[in-house]
């Protein structure tokens, strides 16, 4: 098929036609690669995913560009080509050692990810990589074949609107959205400025809507900490409690150590020397409870000297007063 963009085609007889249109609806991105790889072998390479690919693809036209990062990128690049999918492969080059991870996208879509393969070659020769980019482009035709009205699709909503959309790891737009995506399960994360961000797994199923509804929950504000200054409070009251109690005790048990137990002094119980043989043996307690006790009396200090300076820097404040701005505390 002989394809003459943005001219008329004459016809024999002389009269102009329309130029025609390629149905070939899956544009081959140039293949990005990390390493060494020949430019040559690259083009054969991406030649060989159209191939396998079938009669629906080509390869991009010459100026498209290999630093496409990003699902806008990509998109743009598809829509100058005319092509509603695109296919945007990586090689990642180390000696004789290759990994090639090629994804179908759906351009007119949101830019979904409709198919993804990966696989790795070691040791291998260029004859040997690309029987493993034929076996990717299989993968990815059995997708692109699939009728687009089986794929699932996604409706991603949230309370509020204008939360970025993340598929699978890829940013695919801002809520409201719908999108398609292959059948399977999915990573939907949404993520808004001031709120928690929020991941569902989504199974989807061929033919059928899933609606993803997400309420958002704001974050607390910096500049109202009250919450946290109370919880200050209460916890360095508690552990400076609990610290002077444990050290107390501890203090108690050592002093208490090898001292006798009077309720079992008497009788045979006394030795010649009028020695009690039961004594207590609570200086190994009495030195741990005293370590934790200090340990819990420090943090509740600790905790307190935090909170009276987050309650001073809060009341601090420049404020109107009669001549301009006064700084009051």
């Amino acid at each position: 098929m002989l394809i003459v963009a943005g001219a008329p085609v004459a016809r024999a007889d002389g009269t102009a036609r329309e130029p025609e249109v390629d149905e070939r609806d899956v544009v081959v991105l140039p293949i990005t690669v990390e390493g060494e790889l020949a430019d040559a072998t690259r083009a054969q390479l991406q030649q060989r995913l159209v191939d396998g690919l079938g009669g629906r693809a080509r390869v991009a036209a010459a100026g498209a560009s290999t630093r496409c990062e990003d699902a806008a990128c990509w998109r743009a690049q598809a829509e100058a080509a005319h092509a509603t999918r695109f296919v945007r492969t990586r090689i990642t080059a180390h000696d004789r050692d290759y990994e090639i991870t090629a994804a179908l996208v759906d351009a007119a879509g949101g830019g979904a990810v409709l198919a993804e393969a990966t696989r790795r070659c070691e040791i291998c020769g260029l004859d040997e990589v690309a029987d493993t980019v034929d076996d990717i482009a299989a993968v990815l035709r059995r997708r692109a074949d699939a009728p687009a009205s089986t794929l699932p699709v996604l409706h991603v909503l949230t309370r509020p609107a204008g939360a970025r959309v993340i598929v699978d790891g890829e940013v695919v737009g801002v809520t409201p959205l719908e999108l398609t995506v292959p059948a399977g399960a999915h990573d939907v994360r949404v993520e808004k400025a001031g709120y928690a961000a929020q991941l569902r797994r989504v199974d989807a199923v061929e033919g059928t809507r899933e609606n993803v509804e997400l309420a958002l929950v704001a974050l607390p504000r910096e500049d109202a900490p009250r919450g946290a200054g109370r919880g200050l409070r209460i916890g360095g009251a508690v552990a400076t409690a609990a610290g002077i109690a444990g050290v107390g005790l501890g203090i108690g048990l050592v002093v208490l150590d090898e001292a006798p137990i009077k309720s079992r002094c008497s009788g045979m119980n006394i030795d010649i020397e009028g020695h009690c043989k039961y004594r207590y043996d609570s200086l190994g307690a009495g030195i741990g409870t005293l370590v934790v006790g200090v340990a819990a009396l420090a943090t509740g200090v600790a905790l307190l000297v935090l909170d009276r300076k987050r309650h001073r820097d809060r009341r601090a404040a420049l404020r109107p007063g009669p001549g301009g701005l006064v700084l009051r505390f």
